[in-house]
């Protein structure tokens, strides 16, 4: 099993930022997913370009506001931003119904399509644009799945994140036919997969929903506390923040001590190696 070990959300604050970058030159992990919408965008852009990582780089797209947490996402497309869809200027929760979801699709997939392209426009062509990224906990419904999976296909993007794998723990119905589905229709596609996501606690706890895959992606969220780089990753099953480095001893404790990148995974697809 070959693991990928990713940064997420680089870009939504300036201490993130900081946290990720040192974790990319120190090569502590492997690849980062850059939010798009946030003020710390270019900043996170200038790091990894002056650390030269930028082709471990791939996009993050984004339809959450997350004012609760101080970060501040606001949309790139400016049909969308005046939109229903927004409030204030930023993402809003929205309620479809069957007579709307072929409109609020459209508009999502204009939004997606926008920040896909704004992150091409703003890495000048030395970024990974062959994985795609997405805050799928809090905003995924059908329409959205419809705008995301129409993405993947118009750019034929090889690979691309749908849910974690502690999803399949959820108790909601809707939510584990919806990834089913999804899984389904990216698995039987010769241009597109599909790899399960985990938090490095998850997967260490529950390794056997993972022995058949040849890949995964281990993501974390990275910050200081106390001059330590920790990982903040969140959890409706409930974790606690921990060092980055007691993170990598627990891998490396049970054998896990080689990682690949984004980029290495799809090339490595590309040159049917896997």
């Amino acid at each position: 099993m070959k693991i990928i070990l990713s940064a997420d959300d680089f870009g939504s604050t300036h201490e993130m930022n900081l946290a990720t970058d040192y974790a990319m030159r120190n090569h502590l992990v492997c690849s980062t997913a850059l939010i798009m919408g946030s003020a710390f965008t270019n900043e996170a852009i200038e790091l990894a370009s002056s650390g030269q990582y930028l082709e471990n780089v791939h996009c993050h797209l984004n339809l959450s506001a997350c004012r609760s947490t101080g970060k501040h996402f606001v949309p790139l497309n400016e049909a969308y931003k005046k939109s229903k869809y927004c409030k204030d200027g930023e993402f809003a929760r929205y309620k479809f119904s069957l007579a709307t979801y072929k409109k609020y699709a459209d508009a999502v997939f204009q939004e997606l399509e926008t920040q896909y392209l704004t992150f091409q426009e703003l890495t000048k062509g030395q970024a990974n644009y062959e994985h795609l990224d997405f805050h799928l906990y809090g905003n995924l419904n059908i329409p959205v799945a419809i705008a995301y999976d129409r993405l993947i296909q118009k750019y034929r993007i090889p690979s691309a994140r749908f849910f974690g794998a502690h999803h399949a723990e959820q108790k909601d119905p809707f939510a584990k036919r919806l990834k089913h589905v999804l899984l389904m229709r990216h698995s039987k596609r010769n241009d597109a997969c599909v790899v399960q996501s985990s938090r490095i606690e998850y997967f260490l706890a529950r390794k056997e929903q993972f022995e058949r895959d040849p890949v995964v992606e281990l993501f974390v969220h990275l910050d200081y506390r106390d001059n330590v780089l920790i990982d903040k990753t969140q959890s409706v099953f409930g974790n606690e923040k921990k060092p980055l480095e007691e993170q990598l001893r627990l891998l490396e404790q049970q054998g896990y001590t080689e990682f690949i990148s984004w980029k290495s995974y799809n090339d490595m697809r590309g040159s049917h190696s896997i």
